[in-house]
């Protein structure tokens, strides 16, 4: 029960420092709670969204990373792999994340449309 408390907590603190811009704060917050429950994809997700307001695109492939791990048929999260890597203007390497969201689940249309 104390680690749950701890992360809501931790989540909590998050979504305030992001919405009062602090998003080098709210990381540090959503990592505390994604390492203390790191089989909830959601606390993954919202790390991965701070990472992205904070501009650290490899923090945030690393969470989108865990999320996928956790989301074996969801291509969802290696497209967002690619995302980053387009931010970066790593365009090959983005090619090659939607290539692997559509390997992993070749009928969704949105790996597609994001290739």
């Amino acid at each position: 029960m104390l680690l749950a408390s701890c992360t809501a907590r931790d989540v909590r603190r998050g979504r305030r420092l992001l919405q009062r811009g602090d998003a080098a704060g709210a990381l540090v917050a959503f990592t505390a709670a994604a390492e203390a429950a790191p089989t909830e994809g959601a606390r993954w997700l919202e790390l991965a969204r701070a990472a992205l307001v904070a501009q650290r695109y490899g923090v945030a492939r690393e969470a989108f990373g865990r999320l996928a791990a956790l989301r074996p048929r969801d291509p969802r999260p290696l497209v967002e792999i690619g995302f980053t890597w387009e931010l970066e203007r790593a365009y090959a390497r983005a090619l090659e994340a939607y290539g692997d969201a559509i390997e992993r689940a070749p009928r969704s249309a949105y790996a597609h449309r994001a290739l």
